[in-house]
């Protein structure tokens, strides 16, 4: 058509076949649990313990920052999501939906691993605020102080883990 060689574009009116999306499962409480007593040893243990316990999206998980969560009504606020931009830049966006902003009431496990968290990135700060600014007060960072990359943690974390128990 831009070249001018065809008069009609030749897929008008064609209707493409629907993609079968694979139905989402959920864990159950005994895969659950059996997950956890995996992922809680790693890196990311309290990042995976609030996912999973949350039902939270990851880009809303990581976006999270330490302002978010009462600690006296143990609870989290979902605010915000943190993704990387197509130009490689980490971006802070609005949640999926307007009903996606919500609070969430965590366990009291949960929380106190997040208490135990806080107290070790207060004696062992890594967040470059220079370098990294989009990571500072975030709940959850890498071990190099950067935001952590949701496609790094569902396929290096994640899905090791669920596949060790499924």
């Amino acid at each position: 058509m831009r070249w001018e060689m065809i008069l009609e574009v030749p897929t008008k009116g064609l209707k493409l076949p629907r993609i079968r999306r694979r139905e989402m499962r959920v864990l159950s409480m005994e895969e659950a649990k059996t997950f956890l007593k995996f992922a809680l040893p790693t890196m990311y243990g309290s990042l995976l313990a609030v996912l999973i316990t949350t039902g939270m999206r990851p880009s809303e998980c990581i976006g999270l920052k330490w302002q978010d969560l009462d600690w006296e009504r143990g609870t989290v606020s979902i605010k915000r999501t943190l993704r990387k931009g197509p130009t490689g830049q980490w971006e802070y966006g609005e949640t999926k939906r307007a009903g996606s902003r919500r609070l969430i009431r965590l366990q009291n496990w949960v929380l106190a691993r997040l208490k135990q968290l806080r107290k070790f990135q207060a004696a062992n700060p890594v967040v470059d605020p220079e370098e990294w600014p989009e990571a500072v007060d975030l709940i959850f960072v890498t071990e190099f102080g950067r935001p952590v990359n949701v496609n790094s943690l569902v396929y290096t974390h994640f899905k090791p883990i669920s596949s060790v128990i499924t």
